[in-house]
């Protein structure tokens, strides 16, 4: 009994066992199935493992044959890739999913005083939650790819073919069209307040120039002003800078409000060269010439417009006279005399113009503050765009590519097919070559120069292809000949990017170290693997869909052929072999000889 009973044991052991082994072995069987399937065949021969073989059983239900079962098993197994490839994606970004509002408020926190916070509240909002809204269209179109991937499987793949392809357009429209078409018509730097924030930089400058030391300028201003030597934009601005600071800024503000966008033109290049002119004038007076200390120069200045009550037309000066050159220059004469009284007060017409030729540097600098900020906002949301818009725009041209040569694979003797192909990256290339040419003449030297040349010849080795498999034939030795150009295509594809990483790495080594500091803080393994996982799935879902819809365009175009009346059909012939004629005479030649027999 003892042994029966182990014996039982060890069967049922070993029967575990065997059945562990072939489920394990049908797993791996089925993964690669649905990799080779999806990845390395086409259509038109996708036809290894029990996948397959339940299309079969399913199109022969329905009265097709394998050709049926090959397309729907490739496209099957592909969906279930671009699955794995946006799986993959999640993995890569899945940390930058969630807002992170902190980094942007630490850069708000670093604005100088005097600029509002607010003015940049909603791009920061938008830049935190840039990744998130990224996320939230990656999962509207993962549920779409999953509804389409089940309505793609055996069971269901013939009866909700329709459903299937416009759920893949669906899932990457959603992915692609939708960020393209939100970036192209709104301006994201849009969000910025720069009315607002030329408003603050105007209060925060004119208040800087108001309040330096040694010369009242408020005052000068208010006088100048009542003498009508200054005209009535100068209105509004304090009086009496000294009495509170509160107070005097609430008014600047108000006068920058009320001056609009034309402050520096009217303080820094109208009113400040008077003020100048005035404080030259006390300078010469006699009760400065003659003060003996620093302590009564400095109440000289302070009451110099008392002192000197006439400083001639401020409309005939010139900003450009007060130049920080022409500022520090004008004071070599100063501080002179041997006596030390004099050297002293030298010493301090010395620091006043000093603080001169600072407020002078402050205005010029103020005026190029607000547009240089929306320069560097604006390059900022343009990288962050590219980022996001690159991958998309070079998945297109792949997937396309790949669509027509999978149609190409199905219909091997179509020249359609190969001419579009031909078309599509025609249209590309001068695309990429200008865009190659301004980095070039931006940035390049002769080592880029090689890089852009060899990315054009990347971007057309799929036109290239399209012309050397226009004269195939239909049949299974045909497609082989295609596959052999295509993998002849792959092979060069290799050695090209070979070629660009090298010469791009050689030109960012010893060309750009500026470059190389900012790849280096960039993390270009990761940033190369981030878009490699972006790319991947957006140009599956287009190879899927895009391969839809040259089907579906060649199968209407054909049907609709055969579907003309004879007199349609002469009318053709006609006209075909006219232009023949005149466009390919040597093919038309060709033609004649075979129809007369010879």
């Amino acid at each position: 009994m003892p042994c029966s009973f182990i014996t039982v044991v060890c069967r049922l052991c070993r029967k575990l066992q065997n059945d562990v082994c072939q489920c394990f072995w049908d797993v791996i069987h089925a993964l690669y199935s649905v990799a080779r399937n999806g990845l390395w065949e086409d259509p038109a021969e996708a036809t290894t493992g029990f996948i397959f073989a339940r299309f079969v059983v399913a199109a022969e239900a329905q009265g097709l044959t394998r050709t049926a079962a090959s397309y729907l098993t490739w496209r099957y197994c592909y969906l279930l890739c671009s699955i794995v490839f946006m799986l993959f994606w999640v993995a890569a970004s899945f940390k930058d999913w969630a807002p992170d509002k902190e980094q942007y408020d630490a850069l708000l926190d670093r604005l100088p005083a005097g600029l509002r916070r607010d003015r940049f509240e909603g791009i920061a909002d938008a830049m935190a939650w840039w990744d998130t809204i990224v996320a939230l269209f990656w999962c509207v179109s993962f549920v779409l790819l999953i509804v389409a991937t089940a309505c793609a499987s055996p069971s269901c793949a013939i009866n909700r073919a329709n459903l299937s392809q416009r759920l893949v357009w669906m899932s990457w429209s959603t992915r692609v069209l939708v960020p393209f078409a939100i970036l192209l018509v709104f301006p994201i730097r849009s969000l910025v307040d720069w009315d607002g924030l030329s408003k603050d930089t105007c209060a925060v400058t004119v208040n800087s120039a108001l309040g330096t030391d040694g010369f009242d300028t408020s005052a000068a201003i208010a006088g100048l002003r009542q003498q009508g030597f200054l005209g009535p934009n100068v209105e509004g601005l304090p009086t009496n800078f000294a009495t509170s600071s509160d107070e005097a800024l609430k008014a600047i503000q108000s006068w920058c409000v009320a001056i609009g966008d034309d402050w520096y033109e009217v303080f820094f290049v109208q009113t400040l060269p008077c003020v100048y002119e005035l404080q030259n004038s006390c300078r010469q007076s006699p009760p400065c010439v003659s003060a003996t200390d620093v302590a009564l120069l400095d109440t000289c200045l302070r009451n110099c417009l008392a002192l000197v009550p006439n400083v001639g037309q401020c409309s005939g000066i010139s900003s450009g006279l007060y130049t920080v050159e022409s500022v520090l220059s004008s004071t070599a004469a100063w501080g002179t005399s041997g006596a030390s009284t004099a050297t002293t007060k030298g010493l301090g017409m010395v620091a006043l113009s000093n603080q001169q030729a600072t407020v002078i540097q402050l205005g010029e600098r103020a005026e190029l503050m607000v547009p240089m900020a929306e320069y560097i906002v604006g390059v900022f949301i343009a990288i962050r765009t590219g980022a996001l818009l690159l991958t998309a725009a070079l998945s297109v041209l792949g997937g396309l590519a790949e669509a027509l040569l999978n149609v190409k694979a199905l219909f091997p003797e179509s020249q359609q097919v190969s001419w579009l192909l031909v078309l599509t990256v025609a249209e590309a290339v001068p695309v990429y070559a200008a865009l190659g040419s301004m980095l070039l003449q931006l940035l390049g030297d002769h080592v880029f120069a090689i890089t852009t040349v060899l990315t054009v010849a990347y971007v057309s080795l799929s036109g290239i292809t399209g012309m050397r498999i226009l004269r195939l034939r239909s049949g299974a030795l045909e497609r082989w000949k295609l596959y052999k150009k295509i993998w002849m295509e792959y092979a060069l594809r290799t050695v090209l990017l070979i070629g660009m990483v090298l010469t791009l790495v050689l030109f960012v080594r010893d060309r750009a170290p500026w470059l190389r500091n900012s790849m280096n803080a960039l993390q270009p393994v990761v940033l190369l693997i981030q878009s490699l996982v972006d790319y991947l799935p957006r140009k599956s879902l287009l190879a899927i869909a895009g391969t839809d819809a040259a089907l579906s365009a060649t199968l209407q175009s054909d049907i609709w052929r055969q579907g003309w009346s004879p007199d349609d059909a002469q009318r053709n012939e006609v006209t075909l072999h006219e232009l023949s004629s005149l466009i390919l005479p040597k093919l038309a030649v060709r033609a004649r000889v075979a129809d007369d027999g010879f």
